[in-house]
């Protein structure tokens, strides 16, 4: 025969009573009229086996983690945009009629939309002045190679690329700002044209209003990555 040990309490010691087999010591928790209703109660209590304890200080140092992790991203972006804008303030402090290599055989076709993008966007000083006084330090030899790329097809198709370009706006953009302002290229390369005129004092520039141009097909894929510099998909 099994003999199962009933845990008393110091009441029932004291009085000298015996618990009986229907009744449960407190010392079990909760007071239960019977041991069955014990039984059944801790039977059916959820168990999680797959469940571990957790440091008290775990959701704290996470919060804490996720504090610092926040700050660090928020610096970064911030300095990321600095260098971004360090870096823009810089390459439009180097635009200058020099970046064009219209002194030369071979002109840089986007970094001359970009400086005509840079003159349209001058606030201090008319585009006319800025040109002219860009050209001042420039030598005859150089005035004559740029005037003779303008001249000659080069110019004739860059010229025609602009205005094509300006149609091609027109058609497709509702907004008038930038359609206003992808007129200002054309006017701004023939404003090029005559200070380089003027420069040369009667030096012979006269060119067509350039190519002409109805088709996307008749651009070279540098002119179409040029435009892009001024902001226009063609």
């Amino acid at each position: 025969m099994e003999y199962i040990m009933m845990p008393v309490d110091s009441f029932s010691v004291q009085s000298g009573k015996w618990p009986s087999p229907h009744e449960l010591p407190s010392s079990f928790g909760p007071p239960y009229r019977t041991f069955a209703e014990w039984v059944y109660q801790v039977k059916n209590e959820p168990v999680d086996f797959d469940s571990k304890p957790k440091p008290p200080c775990e959701s704290s140092a996470k919060r804490t983690l996720m504090a610092v992790l926040r700050k660090l991203s928020g610096v970064f972006q911030r300095k990321q945009s600095s260098q971004v804008s360090s870096q823009g303030k810089k390459a439009n402090s180097q635009l200058d009629i020099s970046s064009t290599s219209l002194m030369t055989k071979t002109p840089n076709t986007a970094n001359l939309f970009r400086y005509l993008d840079y003159l349209a966007k001058e606030k201090n000083i008319g585009c006319v002045e800025l040109i002219t006084k860009e050209l001042v330090g420039q030598s005859s030899s150089n005035c004559i190679q740029m005037m003779n790329n303008l001249k000659e097809w080069y110019g004739q198709h860059i010229l025609g690329v602009l205005n094509f370009a300006v149609e091609q706006v027109a058609q497709a953009e509702e907004d008038p700002l930038k359609l206003s302002n992808a007129s200002k290229y054309p006017v701004l390369l023939k404003e090029l044209r005559r200070a380089l005129q003027e420069k040369l004092e009667g030096y012979d520039g006269q060119i067509s209003n350039g190519e002409s141009i109805r088709f996307r097909y008749q651009l070279a894929p540098q002119d179409i990555e040029a435009l892009s510099n001024l902001n226009i998909k063609i």
